[in-house]
């Protein structure tokens, strides 16, 4: 799953993308993981390769949803903090 932003932050000339769960993998209540974060989503648009910015179609789209990164199965993932509790290490 990508850290990408709420549909709602998408210009109407940049297409949304989906935000959906892995779909062969669980977390289960109660694992900790170290965290990094949090992160406010973003999602860069780059539909060509263009030299220059200027009078480019790129657009960089920023959300307000927050993400941590987390190790999981030896992959990079990232989850919802509004989906987490924080803890502190011991």
């Amino acid at each position: 799953m990508g850290a990408y932003p709420e549909t709602a932050a998408y210009p109407s000339s940049v297409p949304a993308q989906a935000v959906s769960a892995i779909g062969n993998y669980t977390i289960p209540a109660g694992q900790l993981y170290l965290a990094f974060g949090p992160f406010k989503s973003d999602y860069y648009y780059a539909p060509f390769y263009t030299p220059s910015l200027e009078g480019s179609a790129n657009q960089d789209v920023q959300g307000q949803t927050q993400y941590y990164q987390i190790f999981y199965n030896h992959r990079f993932a990232f989850v919802q903090a509004a989906d987490v509790a924080v803890v502190a290490a011991p």
